[in-house]
């Protein structure tokens, strides 16, 4: 017998609709590549507005030792500006997020198979809302409806997003740093801005920091992909940077790293009229609005919402054309913004005079920062 809903990726968007599907009767497949929980290369901020509806799916922040960020301080060159965030925020990994989030998932009663590779879906038959054939490096499954949520990796049979730019190379790496400047750290992010990226760091749990950075290709090419010549490139360009990681002690036997992030990917055509798109396969947003967590929750209690109207008896084709529509129109606005504002963090020098002269004026900050949010409830 076919499953009601095959959910491709078991990243936030994928396991969020897994649990919400699964709670209201729905038989799920949750499919992952990955044989058992992992780290992804992600800023591990977890925005204000989506943590109501996290905690409404069972992730518990407290019981895993979640952090509290309230503050942004932004620096390039010898300018720094503090500024408090208009929305609470949390720090914690996605290796805790999405264990806990799939576990969830499968105590609702989804059907969780990892280290599955999907190789390709297919249309069961001919006729319209006859359901899908997914064959995988395993076993091949049916089921009545997909959702794809393969996060920044595409199932190229299926969608290849193509961005504004895929110039940035993402890094990642934890690191424990002594009391006195986790102590600096509590409640807030650092956000440094250099020539062609940017990085953050900020507290998660269990004692550690994550250190995440993008840097444009051609820069990775030029001062090398090694890692201890990658920091050289970035603490040079910032002494508080520099002090931060004179004291750092890295975490794992080497960082993880992801290319070609189609920045300012909005899905627009609808060449998968038939397949419900979350999360970054729907948009990828700038890094540095520490917005695609919210995104992704967004975009798995949408489509949940808009699948459960065609039980209801409205068009597959027409539900998934209207779910496309709510979720691109502000997305659209969401991540031109924050395109823009990557665009200007480019420059050192114009940042760092930016910076200056919003000093007096921190409420323009946050202004700008409401603007690159999801700016509806996520709550019914």
């Amino acid at each position: 017998m076919p499953y009601d809903v095959a959910i491709i990726g078991a990243g936030v968007a994928g396991a969020c609709a897994a649990i919400e599907l699964s709670r209201a009767g729905a038989a799920v497949l949750l499919l992952e590549k990955e044989r058992g929980p992992h780290h992804k290369v992600c800023g591990e901020f977890i925005s204000g507005e989506c943590l109501p509806a996290l905690a409404k799916l069972g992730a518990d922040f407290e019981a895993l030792g979640a952090t509290h960020i309230r503050q942004v301080v932004l620096q390039a060159g010898r300018a720094s500006l503090p500024v408090a965030l208009p929305f609470g925020a949390r720090g914690l990994s996605r290796l805790a997020l999405d264990t806990q989030l799939v576990n969830r998932a499968n105590n609702a009663g989804a059907h969780v198979a990892r280290g599955v590779l999907v190789k390709q879906v297919l249309p069961a038959a001919c006729e319209p809302n006859s359901g899908f054939v997914i064959e995988t490096s395993q076993q091949t499954y049916r089921a009545r409806q997909i959702f794809l949520a393969t996060g920044k990796h595409d199932l190229k049979s299926l969608q290849v997003r193509m961005g504004r730019e895929a110039n940035a190379v993402g890094f990642k790496r934890h690191v424990k740093l002594p009391a006195s400047v986790m102590s600096e750290l509590e409640g807030r992010i650092e956000l440094f801005i250099f020539s062609g990226g940017y990085a953050g760091l900020s507290l998660v749990e269990g004692g550690l920091a994550n250190f995440c950075f993008i840097l444009d290709r051609h820069i990775v090419k030029t001062v090398g992909s090694g890692w201890e010549q990658l920091i050289h490139y970035l603490t040079r360009q910032n002494t508080r940077l520099q002090d931060l990681l004179d004291v750092a002690k890295w975490q794992w036997h080497k960082p993880l790293a992801i290319a070609n992030i189609p920045y300012g990917f909005v899905y627009r055509n609808p060449a998968l009229p038939d397949i419900f798109v979350l999360g970054d396969q729907f948009s990828v947003i700038p890094s540095l609005t520490g917005d695609g967590i919210s995104q992704a929750v967004f975009t798995a209690r949408q489509a949940v919402a808009f699948y459960h109207q065609i039980g209801s008896g409205l068009d597959r084709r027409a539900a998934i054309r209207q779910y496309n529509e709510w979720v691109g129109q502000p997305f659209r606005k969401q991540v031109r913004t924050s395109y823009y504002v990557q665009q200007w963090f480019r420059s050192t020098t114009a940042t760092e005079w930016g910076l200056q002269l919003l000093k007096p004026f921190p409420k323009l900050i946050e202004c700008l920062a409401r603007h690159t949010r999801v700016r509806f409830p996520l709550e019914d």
